[in-house]
């Protein structure tokens, strides 16, 4: 195993150097105009893919490119690694789908545009380039279930089973349907991997999400019990504590009902401002600061396990995504103060 993810690691440090600094990402998300957000992305690793004839308005080979671009480093590493650690992967790349299937879920439903969707999805999971684009040109929720049986693709049945009976259900059922399908399943498999940061790293996501069902609960047009909306996983967020959170009344008793750690610590900075502005998404954006800060800040990298490969797995999705940001933001000619509070600081 140590052999294995020494190799896996030697390949990723080279992939880290190739990421965008943090100044360059705020240059793009700063950007007036396609044309300086492309000049900007030609000046880093995606110029490759951007080529030289892509038109500035054509979004969709926009869009494309930067999907082909952040696919072929993951499958690149899919291609790497071997034993233990492609497994571990996999389970990361699991977590990935699982985010683009949420917003395929979503854009169908509301009849979305499939540029429109794939704008909010960055390629790089298990499903395929190609198989993602062919997804959100699905009339219906069951067509597209149809064709991830089709592929027999992994987590099909966790797909299958969240959005049953789609036409009567609310939107946010089949939504938390699929989140606990999938994190059972991830869960399941990664629970043998012998990487205990893994199991740590997916136990504050599985916290996180059971976290902000709690929160949310009571503006979720549902009726069924909350408790089945609850993930089972190794964190520390506790089925009483759930219960707990969901009859708390503002930020400070939120944050008094959770046990220490990453949740605490992201509820407890931002519990003014809950209370100020009364956005639930404060909660959301800390959350997952929090999060990414905990795995991909350098002292916390060990050459020695996965951390690495997790750091650079959560730094290549946020760059996709704020890079896919930027350009939707100059699209749609969005407001920069509007921009920078719905994205927070991702």
């Amino acid at each position: 195993m140590v052999r294995e993810i020494d190799y896996l690691n030697g390949r990723i440090r080279g992939m880290m150097g190739r990421l965008m600094s943090e100044e360059q990402l705020h240059q793009l998300t700063d950007s007036a105009n396609i044309r300086q957000w492309m000049a900007l992305l030609r000046e880093t690793p995606y110029s490759g893919e951007l080529g030289g004839s892509i038109a500035l308005k054509d979004s969709d080979a926009l869009l494309a490119a930067i999907d082909r671009s952040t696919a072929s480093r993951t499958h690149k590493m899919s291609r790497i690694a071997s034993g233990p650690p492609a497994g571990a992967l996999k389970a990361l790349l699991a977590e990935w789908d699982l985010k683009n299937l949420l917003t395929l879920i979503s854009g169908i439903h509301h009849r979305s545009r499939p540029v429109e969707i794939l704008s909010s999805t960055i390629a790089g999971g298990l499903l395929a380039q190609d198989q993602l684009e062919t997804l959100v040109h699905s009339s219906t929720l069951k067509e597209a279930a149809d064709r991830l049986a089709t592929w027999n693709y992994t987590y099909r049945h966790a797909f299958k089973r969240a959005i049953r009976r789609a036409d009567s259900r609310p939107l946010v059922e089949m939504r938390l349907d699929l989140t606990r399908g999938f994190m059972d399943q991830i869960l399941s498999t990664v629970q043998r991997s012998g990487y205990p940061l893994l199991i740590q790293y997916l136990g504050d996501r599985v916290d996180q999400m059971n976290l902000m069902t709690a929160l949310m609960w009571r503006t979720l047009p549902t009726d069924r019990d909350p408790e089945e909306f609850f993930i089972e996983g190794p964190g520390r967020l506790t089925r009483p504590v759930y219960l707990r959170v969901m009859k708390s009344g503002d930020g400070d008793e939120i944050a008094q009902a959770l046990p220490r750690g990453i949740l605490k610590t992201a509820i407890s900075k931002v519990a003014i401002l809950f209370e100020l502005e009364g956005r639930t998404s404060v909660f959301l954006q800390a959350l997952d600061r929090e999060i990414y800060l905990a795995y991909t800040r350098p002292r916390n990298i060990d050459p020695l396990d996965i951390s690495l490969l997790l750091a650079y797995m959560l730094a290549l999705h946020r760059e996709g995504v704020l890079i896919k940001l930027a350009l939707v933001r100059i699209l749609l000619d969005v407001p920069m103060d509007t921009f920078r509070e719905v994205v927070g600081d991702v």
